[in-house]
């Protein structure tokens, strides 16, 4: 036999347990709308193992000098060689899969902008190797070869490839990337710093 008595109590329970549901759910469509509205407009910047911001960054820091033999042909090349314009410094490596696809992006714009000299730098490779991805790209700027990485240790390179955007007296540091840069990011950073691009 059925208890009457107990039906408002089944009753009341469900109602409880339908409330304290729908609150649960209210607050949680709550959190999801505030971490939405309040959450930071720019994502977290991605950094290198050394701490080492990825992407581009405006700096005014001392260009160190440096004169290393020519990927291509007799002598040295360095940044004291090319004074009198902007200088862009690109520290790539033949065994880099990302220096392939910024070495395109490079060969395309560096024969643009008008007043901007560039300075390619293999960087921990062989010499036969780096001529070749020099020839496959057909870098159109001046190589240089630091097969130890002393021109790369003189400017802390964090990583390849790595570009470093020089001031007219060749004198400063003004920008560095880190990272591949591509067609539109490179002429935008050009445009920023030198007014061309």
């Amino acid at each position: 036999h059925r208890d009457l008595h107990s039906f408002p109590t089944r009753r009341s329970s469900d109602l409880e347990h339908r409330k304290a549901v729908a609150v649960i759910c209210a607050v949680a469509v709550l959190l999801v709308v505030v971490s939405i509205v309040f959450r930071p407009s720019t994502p977290a910047a991605k950094t290198t193992a050394t701490g080492s911001i990825i992407g581009f960054s405006q700096v005014n820091r001392p260009a160190p000098a440096f004169a290393q033999p020519r990927l291509e042909g007799q002598g040295t090349i360095g940044p004291g060689q090319l004074t009198g314009r902007p200088l862009v410094i690109n520290f790539w490596s033949s065994t880099c899969d990302v220096c392939q696809q910024e070495s395109a992006a490079l060969a395309t714009v560096a024969p643009h902008p008008a007043g901007v000299g560039f300075l390619g730098v293999d960087t921990f490779a062989l010499r036969s190797a780096g001529q070749a991805f020099a020839r496959r790209y057909h870098l159109p700027y001046q190589v240089a070869f630091d097969s130890k990485g002393v021109a790369a240790g003189r400017y802390a390179v964090p990583g390849l490839p790595t570009t470093y955007f020089l001031s007219q007296a060749g004198s400063r540091i003004v920008g560095v990337n880190i990272g591949a840069l591509t067609v539109r990011s490179l002429t935008r950073i050009l445009h920023s710093l030198y007014g061309s691009g």
